[in-house]
């Protein structure tokens, strides 16, 4: 496969480069990793939405506010369980919205 021109990925930033997109400096403190950033404002704005697409990942996002937060605490706040709590961080973490940090627990990015 490497002669075919696959290439070693250790970590999702491997991926990123690979597509052209690379880490903003982070917006805020509280974020422990940056946002992604694509190379164009058109490809951001055809491919980042500011709100989540889905409601279940925009309550996540208002409840999370400006603290992090575990998915406990998320179920707590927005009354929600099961899949659709847990497909939401995943979903804005692609989408640049939230970053996971250590003990599991999610911070929402601030858009620039």
């Amino acid at each position: 496969m490497l002669k075919q021109g696959a290439k070693l990925v250790e970590t999702p930033d491997d991926v990123l480069e690979e597509f052209g997109l690379v880490r903003a400096r982070p917006v805020s403190k509280r974020a422990a990793s940056a946002p992604i950033v694509p190379p164009s404002s058109a490809w951001a704005s055809a491919h980042l939405p500011d709100i989540p697409a889905d409601a279940d990942a925009a309550r996540v996002l208002t409840a999370l506010g400006h603290a992090p937060a575990t998915l406990e605490i998320l179920a707590a706040r927005t009354e929600m369980d099961g899949a659709g709590l847990q497909g939401a961080p995943p979903r804005l973490e692609l989408a640049g919205r939230l970053v996971v940090l250590p003990g599991g627990r999610y911070a929402a990015l601030e858009r620039s």
